[in-house]
């Protein structure tokens, strides 16, 4: 037979409960009395007041008496591209992310791709030897409303936000060359936004060549060459393939990916693995490559308001930009 000492009423329950967990109500200090009422988005106990009905958490987490509640990690920011507007934005950002320890990413999906990987593997295996020119079209036809993200500067709209971003990273992150110079050249629509772009970059060792649109459709490649040959990538921003071609025309590599079938998987495995190495930046779509780009908008939207075509000269090249200097 139990004794009664030893029977767990109800309110000997309470009293266990607040000594061992030390809940008390956070609104009238009650102690003793109150509901369990399920549990909070952290897995702590909830529970419910019985004399002033207040709803609360308690400080440890349910099973572990005594240990004190621990405060969520602030949040990683993994934001798809274009991930600012301009350079401004980008600037305070990092140097927040800096200061606070915060990881943070653009989610420039297309950098992860298989073929867009093996097209730089190539170049890096110097299977064309030197790069040597590097053209890029990304085009096609958007819908033809002013109000949607395309061509409406509140939502962000213009060519340079869209798809420039795609021709001028995936450009960078296959070169990994220092830039010498840019210029740029482009065309807005009556809302004030750009609608085609044709970006010239002069590397350390190549000369690239981008033009962009979504007033017409391009045939859309990639065609990185050299002295002993050709890269070849169909749509390079979203590409399943890639082709080496020797100088007498012979194809001599063919890259098929047949595993992807989401892109975004790439990044987000990425951007794990950094979260969990305590890294405040990715490898693969470093600060610098982003803020590089954002200056690049930064200088085509200077020009913006008067709608016409424009010739940009003497972009800012920052490829040895580091985190210190934000």
């Amino acid at each position: 037979m139990v004794s009664p000492q030893n029977t767990c009423t109800p309110e000997r329950r309470r009293v266990l409960i607040a000594k061992v967990y030390q809940v008390s109500c956070p609104k009238c200090n009650n102690k003793t009395d109150f509901y369990r009422y399920g549990k909070d988005v952290h897995g702590h106990q909830k529970y419910q007041c019985k004399k002033c009905w207040h709803q609360f958490a308690s400080d440890t987490p349910v099973g572990s008496p005594g240990r004190p509640r621990e405060r969520p990690s602030p949040a990683s920011s993994v934001c798809e591209k274009a991930m600012f507007q301009n350079s401004e934005e980008a600037k305070n950002l990092y140097t927040l992310a800096s200061e606070k320890k915060i990881f943070v990413m653009e989610a420039l999906w297309s950098r992860y791709l298989p073929a867009v990987q093996q097209a730089k593997r190539w170049v890096e295996q110097e299977k064309i030897g030197t790069p040597t020119v590097l053209q890029c079209n990304i085009g096609f036809v958007a819908p033809d409303d002013k109000e949607n993200r395309y061509f409406n500067p509140k939502l962000g709209g213009g060519a340079t936000k869209d798809i420039t971003v795609y021709a001028y990273e995936i450009t960078t992150f296959i070169l990994n060359q220092a830039i010498k110079n840019i210029s740029v050249s482009a065309t807005w629509s009556d809302t004030g936004v750009d609608v085609t772009d044709h970006v010239a970059i002069c590397f350390e060792d190549t000369f690239a060549d981008l033009l962009t649109s979504f007033v017409a459709q391009l045939e859309e490649q990639m065609v990185i060459y050299g002295r002993f040959g050709r890269i070849v990538l169909p749509h390079p921003h979203y590409a399943s393939e890639a082709y080496l071609y020797g100088n007498d025309g012979e194809l001599k590599e063919h890259f098929v990916d047949q595993e992807t079938k989401n892109g975004f998987v790439y990044e987000i495995q990425d951007a794990i693995h950094c979260i969990q190495a305590e890294k405040l930046e990715s490898d693969v779509v470093p600060w610098k490559d982003t803020l590089a780009c954002a200056k690049l908008f930064d200088k085509i939207n200077a020009f913006c308001d008067e709608k016409a075509l424009k010739t940009i000269e003497d972009i800012e090249a920052v490829p040895e930009e580091t985190r210190a200097e934000l």
